[in-house]
């Protein structure tokens, strides 16, 4: 989730990967964000990595991230509705 303007640091984190990259993502799973039965289960069903956008005004924005994190598509959601 990020708010406003934010973006994704796409330097190198202490996981060894950019944000919402394969590798930072199990790191985090791996580093306790869920249980290990939860991460487990996430990495063999396996996951698509979003990124919420919220502005000022509420709006959000959902990106779905690919792996390279080089392009987003891009759905704007609100009050629970999902519109491309």
């Amino acid at each position: 989730m990020k708010y406003n303007t934010a973006t994704l640091s796409k330097t190198t984190t202490k996981s060894g990967g950019a944000q919402m990259s394969e590798r930072w993502v199990r790191h985090d799973l791996r580093k306790g964000a869920v249980s290990a039965e939860i991460a487990d289960d996430i990495l063999i069903q396996g996951y698509q990595p979003l990124l919420c956008n919220v502005s000022k005004q509420g709006k959000v924005t959902v990106n779905t991230i690919n792996q390279t994190l080089t392009e987003a598509t891009k759905s704007s959601v609100w009050g629970g509705k999902i519109t491309n």
